[in-house]
């Protein structure tokens, strides 16, 4: 840009001094504007010039000088051979030293000037109503073109990484339009893109080497970004393949970006036209827009002359003529919500009816939304109204029909709205009709959303088909059997309850449940007890049963514990054998208050915990731990026989599976036959084991009958043999020392318990006595305890009143466990001496050995000629009469034979 030319004049108009830029415009402009050489009378030149514009700035000088006026500027134009150019004269008055002077500046303007009306033909283009918008365009890259003096002009769209020529102005009658080219060719214009910024390069390789392209080889570049509803859409550029001389002029930029500007908004504007012609044309619904004042309506869709029966231009003339087809019901409260409209018009929502000139009435939903500038001024109010008489009809429909449907019927219209909610849903949640019509259901009802009710309806709003389920409300604690019928309009909603029938179904599927776990029970339990019976100990048959039942998932954790003594002789249960759960869960149940399963031992009776969290009758020590573990439930099965209990069996379940009685049953004999195995057990080992416990018990001051014989006759009675009968009794024969046989008979039979006695031998001075007894009941004795545990007798005696046992345990047995079992019968019992001693194994062959030698020669071929033919056979295949005849005796003879042999061989196999 040229600096300004100035001069400086003393008060008489002669110039005192010029600046360089004075002197080199002298040579472009007429010899008045810039008269050269100091001393020059500056007035003179201006009145001897033939120019008005001379006189004019001859007269603001003189002005100055004058004293008039401090300052004046004028603007005027000048022939040079290039032309008119155009300059802006200033003259101010200074003082200086008391002497007033002039200083006067010329600014050429020329460049402004064009620029000026350049933009002006601009607006003339971009405003010509006879115009297209690509006439338009096409115009305004030749006039920009053209000004800025550059080679080419395009309106270029940028799609999917290409540079797409939209229209293009060139030197010549190339026709570019429709041209694409990768975007990347064009390293300016996609800086524009990039950027969205203006770009302005007069020479791109000295200015921007980085933009320059081999392809296009541009050298010069103006251009902006065109943007459409926030994105870009294109570039607005000119560009030459030289570099220019001169910077591009101010007022280039500021077309370039005024026109990219038109260009965006005229594209937003086009697009805006066709999507609304396009609403107005096919929309059903009544779009319309109006101004805030609702004085004026500046849009309404066709549809409004279907719905209202007046033709959209009657709105034109009176904006609120629409208002005048409501019905006269509805038309009051329509006005007042108009009215709050115009400051709040999000909130506008309204149903009426219309009367169309016909005298038809349409019903319409009505509904708008603020149009706001950046500034939150409200600018516009746009709405929609809606001809929803077909759903009227059908509500008033479905009203008449469903006014006989017993079970709860309710509907929605496209936006989830109840239209419709008769009395049985209003009962059976609490709702009157009153209070949710028009509501928005979900809005109501929002605990239903995310659920399958909302997945169902919602399906069938959406597919248009019907749509079933069955959902359980569970604040209410009901369950329904939801059916969805859907329309254009809405859903409709029949829901019948269902509680009774799901209860039924989850009984039987609970049932189901429990029957297919009883069948796995058992046929496990099946299984286990025939596995049992191989099993030689004790350990054994434990470990076998928690490792069967945890192994079956049936069961989650699984132990056997057995009765015991604490520190402070209180009963509690030691676990033995586990599985399913570690040793310190196991450790922390012996001490503390009684749990379920030491009460199974002491009562004999299965004990079952439903929910160990709540459950009061599970220890609270426990409680934690437990649910740490995982359990649920857990049942408590004493390992028992009629007569004995050895331990009990602990059951744990899974989550959410509770035991159910018939389960229970199932476990109570699985309890019974662990018990019968460990019996087995404790009496082979007893039989076999070449090792044995040997206990000797005291029982003083006894109160069992026998004793009681010691103390009343002065006598001794031993134990020879207790022989049980089919009656499931037993028959005790006992020998009597120092004693009189009948005395201690008749003794006996005074008690309670005996039921007859009598003698088998009486007390000679060479044999005591031996007498026989069998009990009226059948109570519990220390005998019966110790015969469970697989004890062998070696003697019990009663003297003075005491009783003494002397038994062999197998070396397995828990010496603690059959102590307490002993004391639950008789409290005094106490262990006076405990060893162990070797057994020695008699085999088959030993004890036939032995039977031979205690045979004599004619006894054993006796009975072996008596086994061989037959005699010992039912019915008999000889007779004594045949044997006897055989060997040449008579009968008599070969009975006594027979006789003493049957004692030698009994007395073998009884005799301890």
């Amino acid at each position: 840009m040229a600096p300004n030319s100035a001069a400086i004049l003393d008060a008489d108009g002669t110039i005192l001094a010029t600046n360089s830029a004075w002197q080199d415009s002298a040579e472009t402009t007429d010899s008045w504007l810039h008269p050269i050489g100091d001393g020059t009378d500056y007035l003179k030149a201006l009145d001897t010039a033939e120019s008005t514009s001379a006189n004019r700035v001859a007269a603001g000088v003189r002005e100055l000088l004058a004293g008039d006026r401090e300052q004046f500027e004028i603007e005027y134009a000048c022939e040079s051979p290039d032309g008119p150019r155009w300059f802006a004269t200033q003259a101010t008055t200074v003082v200086h030293d008391g002497t007033k002077h002039v200083t006067i500046t010329h600014c050429e303007t020329t460049a402004r000037k064009d620029g000026q009306r350049v933009l002006r033909e601009a607006c003339e283009i971009s405003t010509a109503p006879d115009r297209s918008f690509d006439e338009q365009i096409a115009e305004l890259l030749e006039l920009g073109r053209t000004a800025i003096g550059i080679d080419y002009a395009t309106l270029s769209r940028v799609q999917d990484e290409k540079y797409v020529f939209e229209s293009v102005a060139t030197p010549a009658a190339d026709d570019l339009r429709g041209t694409t080219a990768p975007l990347s060719a064009f390293p300016n214009c996609e800086r524009v893109v990039e950027q969205t910024q203006t770009l302005v390069h007069r020479d791109v390789t000295e200015q921007a080497p980085e933009l320059a392209d081999p392809e296009w080889g541009i050298e010069s570049y103006i251009g902006a970004p065109v943007t459409v509803d926030g994105e870009v859409y294109g570039t607005f550029c000119f560009y030459s393949m030289d570099p220019r001389a001169e910077a591009f002029p101010d007022w280039a930029v500021t077309f370039v970006e005024c026109l990219s500007n038109w260009v965006g908004h005229e594209l937003e504007r086009r697009e805006r036209e066709e999507q609304l012609q396009q609403i107005k044309t096919t929309v059903s619904d009544v779009v319309w827009v109006s101004s805030p004042e609702k004085d004026e309506i500046e849009f309404v869709s066709d549809s409004y002359e279907d719905v209202w029966g007046r033709p959209p231009e009657t709105l034109r003339t009176d904006a609120t003529s629409f208002v005048d087809a409501i019905h006269p019901d509805d038309r009051k409260r329509v006005q007042e919500a108009l009215v709050a409209q115009r400051t709040d018009p999000d909130a506008y929502e309204e149903t009426y009816r219309v009367v169309q000139p016909d005298g038809e009435i349409r019903w319409i939903h009505d509904r708008s939304s603020g149009i706001y500038d950046d500034n939150g001024t409200l600018r516009a109010i746009v709405g929609i109204a809606s001809d929803i008489t077909e759903r009227k009809e059908r509500e008033q429909k479905y009203r008449r029909l469903t006014e006989r449907i017993t079970d709860a019927y309710y509907a929605f219209d496209a936006d989830w709205n109840v239209t419709y909610w008769n009395d049985t849903v209003a009962d059976r949640g609490d709702m009157p009709a009153a209070d949710i019509l028009g509501k928005h259901f979900w809005d109501v009802y929002p605990e239903l959303e995310g659920t399958v009710y909302e997945e169902t309806v919602r399906n069938a709003m959406e597919s248009q088909e019907p749509k079933s389920c069955e959902f359980y409300y569970e604040s209410d604690d009901y369950w329904i059997e939801l059916q969805a019928y859907p329309d254009k309009g809405g859903v409709s909603v029949i829901s019948q309850q269902i509680t009774e029938r799901k209860k039924r179904e989850q009984t039987l599927a609970q049932q189901r449940d429990e029957l297919t776990q009883l069948k796995r029970l058992n046929t496990l339990v099946r299984n286990l007890t025939q596995a049992l019976q191989n099993t030689t100990t004790r350990d054994g048959i434990e470990t076998a049963v928690c490792d069967r039942l945890t192994d079956s998932d049936l069961y989650q954790t699984v132990w056997i514990g057995t009765r015991s003594q604490s520190d402070s002789n209180d009963s509690t249960v030691v676990p033995q054998t586990s599985a399913g759960v570690g040793d310190d869960y196991l450790g922390g149940i012996p001490g503390g208050e009684p749990g379920p399963a030491l009460v199974a031992v002491q009562t004999g009776e299965i004990q079952v915990i439903d929910d160990i969290a709540t459950a009061d009758r599970f220890p609270d020590y426990r409680r934690e731990i437990a649910l740490e573990n995982g359990h649920h439930s857990l049942a408590a099965v004493p390992i028992a026989t009629d007569e004995t209990t050895y331990g009990v069996l602990v059951v744990y379940t899974p989550q959410k599976h509770t035991i159910s009685e018939a389960e229970q049953k199932v476990l109570v004999d699985l309890g019974r036959s662990i018990a019968l195995a460990i019996q087995r057990v404790h009496s082979q080992r007893s039989l076999t084991a070449e090792t044995a416990v040997a206990l000797e018990f005291r029982i003083a001051d006894s109160a069992i009958a026998f004793a009681e014989v010691t103390v009343e006759l002065g006598c001794e009675l031993e134990l020879e043999q207790r022989v049980p009968t089919s009656g499931g009794g037993y028959i005790y024969y006992l020998t009597v020392l120092g004693g009189d046989s009948a005395r201690v008979c008749d003794h006996l039979e005074e008690g309670c318990l005996v039921r007859d006695s009598r003698v088998v031998r009486a007390t000679t001075d060479d044999e005591p006595g031996l007498v026989e007894t069998r009990l009226e009941e059948t109570p519990r004795l220390p005998l019966d305890v110790l015969t469970d545990y697989g004890a062998s007798m070696t003697r019990a005696r009663a003297d003075d009143g005491d009783i003494s046992l002397s038994v062999e345990l197998p070396p397995e047995v828990a010496v603690g466990s059959l102590l307490t079992d002993l004391r639950e019968i008789v409290p005094t019992i106490e262990v006076v001496s405990k060893r162990h001693v070797d057994r020695p194994t008699r085999t088959v062959t030993a004890l036939r050995e032995q039977v031979n030698d205690l045979l004599t020669p004619k006894q054993g071929a006796a009975i072996k000629a008596a086994y061989s033919r037959g005699y010992y056979r039912w019915p008999r295949d000889t007779t004594v009469e045949e044997l006897a005849e055989t060997f040449d005796i008579s009968s008599p003879a070969l009975h006594y034979r027979l006789r003493k042999a049957h004692h030698t061989v009994i007395s073998s196999l009884l005799d301890e």
